[in-house]
């Protein structure tokens, strides 16, 4: 049988997260909480059921990565025996089911679907985080609008009467995201106001035009938006 690379659907079936679990435990984190250190040396992944989190590099504080529910956290170390990479952050309250890491290793030892689900999900992961260097003004365009995209996708973006707010983001951390300099994503959020597709306040960004913001995205596809509950 021929595989595409859309085939391999989630990372865990409803069956899969239920063996797993036998093997895990539920955990907990409120918002703002650091689950996981830059340099420790620990040994379990997280498997997102609610709530999300940033990855964090020290010493500048760089947001490189986001996760959402049905991604793992800290798998690169379960992997490769390293220290953790970055610091993880709970960007909002976040339930996790915590698998130590010789568990996930032998779990996608022996479900060769959820491993080529995984293996597919961290090379489009490494994909993004390729360098940025020598963008011209138009891709640093595309590529914040995408960032601010990327985060309403992931269920971050919450409409409000006023448009969908993006809350626990600031400037520095969206131009991580995008894969730019601080400068050019200041100077595109800029031009956004100017025009009245987004508003920024600290750690907020509000997105008016969402049909406005997809076009300097040139992107076609709606995104998910959750209510104000």
């Amino acid at each position: 049988m021929e595989h595409t690379t859309a085939d391999w659907g989630e990372l865990l079936t409803d069956e899969e997260f239920t063996e797993l679990a036998e093997q895990g435990h539920r955990v907990a984190y409120p918002a703002g909480t650091v689950v996981i250190r830059q340099g420790e040396v620990s040994d379990f992944v997280l498997y997102i059921l609610k709530g999300h989190t940033k990855a964090v590099l020290q010493p500048n504080s760089e947001t490189v990565e986001f996760h959402g529910p049905g991604q793992l956290v800290g798998e690169f170390s379960s992997l490769t025996g390293t220290p953790r990479s970055a610091d993880v952050h709970a960007v909002t309250g976040v339930e996790a089911l915590l698998v130590p890491g010789q568990v996930w290793r032998d779990f996608i030892a022996t479900h060769a679907r959820s491993a080529c689900a995984h293996y597919s999900a961290l090379a489009r992961r490494l994909l993004e985080q390729d360098s940025a260097s020598g963008l011209s003004y138009t891709s640093s365009e595309r590529r914040v609008a995408k960032a601010v995209l990327k985060l309403i996708e992931a269920g971050l973006g919450v409409a409000t009467d006023d448009g969908i707010a993006i809350r626990g983001f600031n400037q520095r951390e969206i131009a991580s995201i995008a894969k730019v300099s601080r400068e050019s994503a200041a100077a595109v959020l800029r031009q956004l106001r100017e025009a009245g597709v987004v508003s920024t306040a600290r750690a907020l960004v509000t997105v008016h035009d969402l049909a406005a913001l997809e076009r300097f995205a040139d992107r076609d596809k709606v995104p998910y938006q959750r209510k104000e509950q």
